[in-house]
């Protein structure tokens, strides 16, 4: 039970920090403001990795210890789901398509164009947090 609880917690964080990136979001783009929708990219990559990390856990048992800028163990063991159905597959597509885009190109190398891309991105996590709650079970815990 206990992991139950800390599965809908890890959930709890991803949709903070996905609330905090959609503020931001729209700061960035009240303002045309390229380094707020940078700080809106990383709090939405938290988010993922947030909600990855509740679906590794309610999968595996496994909780790891997360750093924005330190997402190989958990790219590792979500991958190590993929075996485990069509659905899953297709999750892990979705983290690989944002670890490349938020991660790599804006995070990494500072690259927010084309700034509309960057925004749709970002408004994507939601979804991307939703679908992992319920490949979790999160209804189930």
């Amino acid at each position: 039970m206990l992991e139950a609880k800390r599965v809908k917690a890890l959930f709890e964080e991803a949709d903070a920090f996905n609330a905090e990136a959609l503020e931001r979001l729209d700061d960035a783009v009240k303002h045309w403001d390229r380094r707020e929708l940078s700080r809106a990219a990383e709090k939405a990559w938290a988010a993922i990795l947030q909600a990855t990390n509740a679906l590794v856990l309610a999968r595996t048992g496994v909780e790891t210890k997360l750093d924005v800028h330190n997402d190989r163990e958990i790219g590792i063991r979500l991958d190590s789901l993929r075996p485990k159905g069509p659905e899953l597959t297709k999750l892990i597509s979705k983290y690989t398509d944002q670890w490349v885009y938020l991660f790599g190109l804006v995070l990494c190398d500072g690259n927010v164009d084309p700034i509309d891309a960057t925004i749709e991105e970002i408004q994507s996590v939601a979804d991307y947090i939703r679908d992992a709650e319920r490949l979790a079970g999160v209804d189930a815990l």
